[in-house]
């Protein structure tokens, strides 16, 4: 396990951790996200898209999101969000403390038993999640302070509840080449039908297999721009839509806004604002 310190590039007193999860975990998590607000005025961020199921546990003052329908949310404690499949902004007040659990591929259902849309922003009160009392969870997370033992913590407590993964969900994480289609090859290989494979992965992952296939793509535009911003070089904007398979400008400049709702220019603007995967 390892945890990076990625103080925010304008203010030394906003902490950022990225804390990684042991490699057996690797499936189920991506590395946990811990923020907290020490300066006098309260931070501004921009969630990136990452299509994975996120619990965000809230300590210390108030934190606050914005929703795709301009509906403003603070979390008290606890907020379930999935798939998040758009950017939105969020504030950390002054004092303000949040700890994030990210769930990757179909492992929220694995542990829940169901995928929850996006736009419900809310935290699901189904029986599953009743059965497992977060407010005590959330108690129990308030009071650790080292990053590590939180971790350590949370994966001893859902390692009981993480259900063997389904041979078709398997088949189709680990259809790893972009080039071909993971529905056909998964349904020609069990011989059932494309349509079944297609609500199967829309029910365990929350999305469909065309929805994430277009995110890969502008995900891999965007670790390019992150690489070119790294090294200080001027970004070759066509190279990128050569590489990533985009057919002109104009298609590569709508999936940033239909993800981020800005335009390329903009985001390299706004780059150290928003909270992104490959930072």
């Amino acid at each position: 396990m390892a945890l990076e310190n990625q103080l925010d590039m304008e203010n030394q007193e906003y902490q950022t951790y990225k804390i990684t999860v042991p490699s057996e975990l690797d499936e189920v998590f991506s590395p946990f996200y811990y923020a907290k607000n020490n300066t006098d005025t309260p931070v501004t961020k921009t969630l990136f898209p990452n299509f994975q199921s996120l619990l965000i546990f809230s300590f210390g003052n108030k934190v606050t999101l914005n929703s795709n329908q301009d509906n403003e949310i603070i979390i008290d404690k606890y907020l379930y969000l999935g798939p998040v499949k758009h950017s939105f902004p969020y504030e950390l007040d002054i004092g303000s403390e949040i700890f994030v659990i990210n769930f990757k591929n179909d492992s929220f259902y694995r542990f829940f038993g169901g995928v929850f849309l996006e736009e419900q922003l809310l935290f699901p009160t189904t029986e599953n999640f009743n059965n497992r009392c977060f407010t005590k969870f959330w108690k129990r997370l308030k009071l650790i302070s080292v990053q590590e033992e939180r971790v350590n913590f949370i994966i001893a407590f859902c390692k009981p509840y993480l259900a063997k993964r389904h041979i078709k969900s398997e088949l189709l994480v680990n259809s790893k080449d972009f080039n071909l289609d993971p529905i056909k090859l998964v349904a020609k290989e069990l011989k059932q039908t494309e349509r079944s494979i297609q609500l199967h992965h829309k029910k365990y992952f929350g999305y469909s297999a065309k929805e994430v296939n277009r995110y890969n793509r502008f995900l891999k535009a965007i670790e390019k721009i992150d690489l070119y911003i790294k090294e200080n070089k001027k970004i070759e904007w066509f190279e990128i839509l050569d590489e990533c398979g985009y057919y002109d400008q104009s298609h590569f400049i709508a999936d940033f806004k239909y993800y981020i709702k800005i335009t390329p220019s903009q985001f390299i603007k706004l780059y150290p604002t928003i909270c992104n995967p490959v930072i």
